[in-house]
């Protein structure tokens, strides 16, 4: 199911799928780490499942790539201080969310209305960070957001409804938002989820530790990504317990072979 972003937009559906017997695989944000932002409609939903007897889970894009990878990497370690993602896709010019951005594409750099916030609200960065940290066994203490200009590194067009606009480097070319986690054992999270114009789906994360970690990878047919991700998220969605459940409370993804 990929309706929505949020549980406050999903709730009615998830609870009908799961009234009907039917176990829930979505692409909602927030379903990644849901009691992060959102535990009271997180135990509804969790009740009713166990009620119902399926499960309900996210998956897609961010699965492997925004959770599961950088578990992995941290699991190299044996002292952790920081973990760092940049995860680039491509900035949406059609969707009605982004159309104050996409009026500002092109324009200086100090145009763009950086916002800071103490409070980042469900989206893919937080949701991923606390399914990072609880897979971690980290404590939360803080959070805060910083939304700032993603910068034009080449010349680039776009098509706009007004018409075709030439984007010069070093110019606006779409948004980042910069989610920080605060733990209460001194690890800091970090995940810079950049929407850029002409853009592939690319991941960069760094570990600093014993011993240092980075590694880049990239899908870049993100949507495809997504739904195959999905799809392979069945037979967890089968066989795991009754209820709601955070990304990283399941395995890690791997190919199954048929037959």
């Amino acid at each position: 199911m990929s309706t929505a972003s949020t549980l406050a937009a999903t709730e009615a559906d998830l609870l009908s799928c799961i009234r009907a017997g039917a176990g829930v695989i979505s692409a909602g944000e927030e379903l990644l780490a849901p009691w992060a932002s959102d535990p009271g409609r997180s135990d509804v939903i969790d009740a009713a499942a166990r009620e119902h007897g399926v499960s309900v889970l996210a998956s897609g894009h961010v699965d492997a790539l925004w959770v599961h990878l950088p578990l992995t990497l941290a699991g190299i370690v044996t002292h952790l201080d920081r973990l760092e993602g940049e995860c680039t896709r491509p900035f949406a010019v059609a969707r009605s969310s982004n159309a104050g951005v996409s009026g500002l594409l092109g324009a200086p750099v100090e145009r763009y209305p950086v916002e800071r916030s103490g409070d980042p609200g469900a989206g893919a960065a937080f949701s991923s960070l606390h399914a990072i940290a609880r897979g971690m066994g980290l404590t939360v203490l803080r959070a805060r957001s910083t939304v700032t200009a993603a910068i034009a590194e080449q010349e680039l067009v776009v098509q706009l409804p007004d018409g075709e606009r030439r984007i010069a480097p070093g110019t606006i070319a779409g948004s980042t938002r910069t989610v920080e986690l605060e733990t209460s054992a001194g690890v800091a999270l970090v995940l810079h989820d950049v929407a850029r114009v002409g853009a592939h789906s690319t991941e960069h994360w760094r570990v600093s530790g014993s011993p240092d970690v980075e590694l880049r990878a990239s899908a870049a047919q993100g949507l495809v990504s997504t739904a195959t991700q999905m799809v392979a998220r069945i037979e967890d969605a089968l066989n795991v317990e009754p209820g709601l459940h955070t990304l990283s409370d399941l395995p890690p993804l791997r190919y199954r072979a048929l037959g």
